[in-house]
Parts: C-alpha cells; structure tokens; sequence
C-alpha cells in the first residue's frame, strides 16, 4: 500500500489459541482465540481456471487445424472458421481478464474474522 511516500506492508498473520489457553481479565489479548482470514472460495477460482484452460486448449486445436487446412488448400480458410477462431480469442482474453480480477482482488483481500470470548474461560475446542 503506498502512503504517501512511505510503503506499508498489510498484517496477515492469522493464528488459532491452542487447547489449553487461559482467557485471563487482565489480558485483552487472551480474549482473541483466533484471526482467520477471509477470501474466494477456492471452487469459484478453480471452475474459471478450468473454463480458461478448456477455452485455450479449443483455440490451439482451432488455429492448429486452420493452418493444416491453409497448407491444403492454396491459403485460404472459410469467413466461419476465421470468425470461430475470433470468437475463441476472445472468449480466452475474457476468462483470462476475470481471471487476472480475481488474482488482483485476493491478492488486495485483507478481510478476516475474528473470534473472541468476552468471558473469562480455557480453550477446549
């Protein structure tokens, strides 16, 4: 994070109390049993990452079948199969743009949670 001229760097320790741990009065720290944190759910990332790969796999076959049929046939390929083949660009640099906003935001994420106990007590989860 850029403050300024000065560079900060985000707190992302997370940690869980141990059984055994003591909630003591006099220690505000001890009444923090944990600081998890929070971001996308991993089969969300991994379902678009899939889509990515199946749509590049699909342009590669797409192009590499296109330039066979150029070689074949004196150069010149169908007005479809040019507009398939842009089709399929495109389709790729959408998933891969979601797919780098994904990157960025839970690169960015710093959410967590927080659990506490108000009362004096001993872990035993």
């Amino acid at each position: 994070v850029q403050s300024g001229r000065a560079t900060l760097q985000y707190n992302l320790h997370t940690f869980v109390r141990p059984v055994g741990h003591v909630i003591a009065d006099g220690d505000r720290d001890s009444h923090i049993l944990a600081r998890l944190r929070m971001g996308l759910p991993t089969h969300h990332v991994a379902e678009l990452k899939k889509q990515l790969e199946k749509a590049k796999r699909d342009l590669h076959t797409r192009r590499h079948s296109t330039q066979h049929f150029k070689s074949d046939h004196s150069g010149s390929v169908g007005e479809e199969v040019e507009e398939k083949v842009q089709q399929l660009r495109q389709i790729v640099a959408n998933l891969q743009s979601r797919m780098d906003n994904l990157i960025a935001a839970e690169k960015d994420n710093c959410n967590f949670m927080l659990v506490k106990f108000r009362r004096r007590g001993m872990v035993i989860w």
